[in-house]
């Protein structure tokens, strides 16, 4: 009896043996086979991409063919339908996914084109980013006043001034403080009102607003030997900037002046103004502006201020009113398509020389919107 009772013991202990075995090899081969899928897979966040869009709408409700006085290269994804499309779409795009159609259609679509694909859902708020600004970073916090940021490596000389009066940015000795950040970790800095920027940037920063986020000069990177001209991004640059608008553009009815809102492009003398200052093109201190990182306009546009509409609150002495080149190396996610040059005033507005910053493939910048689909 009991040598039965120990030879079914050893029964049961060698079949269950065997079904570990085979549980572990099948395991092992599971893991083995999605390994590349959960480890490889290219991540999905708003810096995965060139360029985002949810309306290529503009703020007039109409449309504009992107490509015009462009250079783009990178990943680009529309929840809209995409309009004047050029035959040389594979020459600026590596790949294009459209959760409309394509109207007109008027090429060969190459390789890496998908049409009607999922929506991405764009959020009201930054909400990363805000519970870093309020936990180890910064909040600015009063609703009263709008508040001017200049970067400078690892730190940001404040300046804070009521809304609605004049701003004292860059006068030194009107300064409200500063901020300071280690470059090695992700800092968050968020603004109840609108903000103001601009200066060079070392570490991982996220900058967001309730309100419009206001480009006054270049912002672009302090390390990596980035060039002043045509201020390119090394790769061993290991800053991230990025800037989030929570700012809400009301669409024009055509009669009430509605200015843009979101990320703008101040209408100032660095950046343009008055058709440059009468500069000659050659001078990029007074025609360009360089912008390093990922801009996110949740509610609104990536846009220019002034831009010469019958119901702008200010118009151009000068025609054209051409203000010189926008150059952005990273990725721009915007709710609504912002203009960015149009025909007014026999020309009003910039070029764009827009090139995805491939760090972003592998490590998203700071503060990132996850992609969700519906």
């Amino acid at each position: 009896m009991f040598s039965r009772t120990y030879s079914a013991i050893l029964v049961n202990t060698h079949c269950l043996r065997q079904q570990w075995v085979m549980l572990s090899f099948y395991t092992l081969t599971l893991i083995v086979l999605l390994f590349p899928t959960f480890v490889l897979a290219r991540p999905d966040y708003s810096s995965s991409y060139l360029y985002i869009s949810d309306d290529e709408l503009m703020h007039q409700r109409d449309y504009t063919s992107m490509w015009t006085r462009t250079g783009i290269v990178g990943w680009i994804r529309t929840n809209h339908d995409l309009y004047s499309m050029p035959p040389t779409l594979n020459r600026i795009c590596d790949s294009m996914i459209i959760g409309g159609s394509l109207q007109p259609v008027r090429m060969t679509l190459p390789a890496g084109v998908r049409i009607n694909a999922p929506q991405v859902v764009f959020p009201t708020q930054a909400t990363e980013l805000r519970r870093a600004a309020s936990s180890g970073g910064r909040w600015l916090s009063s609703r009263r006043y709008s508040y001017g940021l200049w970067f400078n490596g690892t730190t940001a000389t404040m300046w804070r001034w009521r809304t609605g009066t004049p701003s004292p940015m860059h006068d030194m000795s009107q300064a409200a403080g500063a901020i300071t950040w280690n470059p090695s970790t992700p800092f968050g800095i968020f603004c109840e009102g609108e903000l103001w920027i601009d200066g060079q940037i070392f570490g991982k920063v996220g900058i967001g607003a309730v309100g419009n986020i206001r480009l006054m000069d270049n912002l672009t990177y302090q390390d990596g030997q980035c060039s002043e001209y045509p201020y390119q991004v090394p790769i061993n640059t290991s800053s991230s900037i990025t800037l989030i608008s929570e700012a809400y553009e009301y669409s024009y009815d055509g009669v009430t002046y509605v200015p843009p809102c979101g990320v703008l492009i101040a209408n100032n003398t660095v950046n343009g103004r008055e058709n440059g200052g009468g500069n000659s093109a050659s001078s990029q201190d007074h025609r360009d502006i360089a912008i390093h990182g990922q801009i996110i306009a949740l509610n609104g546009s990536f846009t220019f201020e002034d831009q010469n509409d019958s119901v702008d609150a200010y118009r151009s002495q000068s025609r054209p009113d051409e203000r010189g080149t926008i150059y952005v190396t990273g990725s721009i996610m915007q709710k609504k398509r912002g203009c960015l040059h149009s025909t007014v005033h026999q020309g009003t507005g910039y070029g764009k020389v827009m090139t995805y910053d491939t760090r972003f493939t592998n490590q998203r910048a700071p503060f990132s919107i996850p992609i969700v689909e519906w």
